[in-house]
């Protein structure tokens, strides 16, 4: 472990606050060199990502296989859809989500297995219409559910 290392896991707060007030310190120079240089750091960046596509792809792969990428794959996936809820954020819905363990409709047991078509695996049941939450269902129920709102459309 360097020396630098072993101060900033000391002072960790110390450090983060030091910077931070140098940055605001310096805003106006930080904000004209970025402005200036724009380009330059563009086509850096685009370069990298040309020359390290297959990295940066396994990482990607990596990160989604993680509990924070999967969290942030499922809300994105909800965001996106314009799910409406009543919870606090799309993160607590995600909480509620883990911690279903029976579906709300027929009570029956749930598991949690993704992309894969099992009778009782979890799902975020929603009102494809309205886009409004229903509830945590299983996959039968939420077939049923889907079918009604259909047949109810005709």
């Amino acid at each position: 472990m360097s020396t630098y290392t072993s101060y900033y896991s000391r002072n960790k707060d110390k450090v983060k606050a030091k910077n931070g007030t140098y940055y605001e310190n310096n805003k106006e120079k930080y904000q004209e060199y970025y402005s200036k240089n724009a380009e330059e750091k563009k086509a850096a960046q685009t370069e990298y990502r040309n020359t390290h596509i297959e990295e940066i792809a396994e990482a990607a792969k990596l990160y989604c296989k993680t509990e924070k990428g999967q969290r942030r794959n499922k809300t994105s996936s909800w965001k996106f859809k314009g799910i409406t809820h009543t919870f606090e954020s799309y993160n607590d819905l995600y909480d509620h989500y883990l911690t279903a363990k029976q579906c709300e409709e027929a009570n029956c047991n749930m598991t949690l297995i993704d992309n894969s078509f099992t009778v009782n695996k979890r799902v975020l049941n929603y009102n494809y219409k309205t886009k409004e939450y229903r509830g945590i269902v299983c996959h039968t129920c939420n077939l049923k559910l889907n079918k009604i709102d259909r047949e109810n459309e005709a």
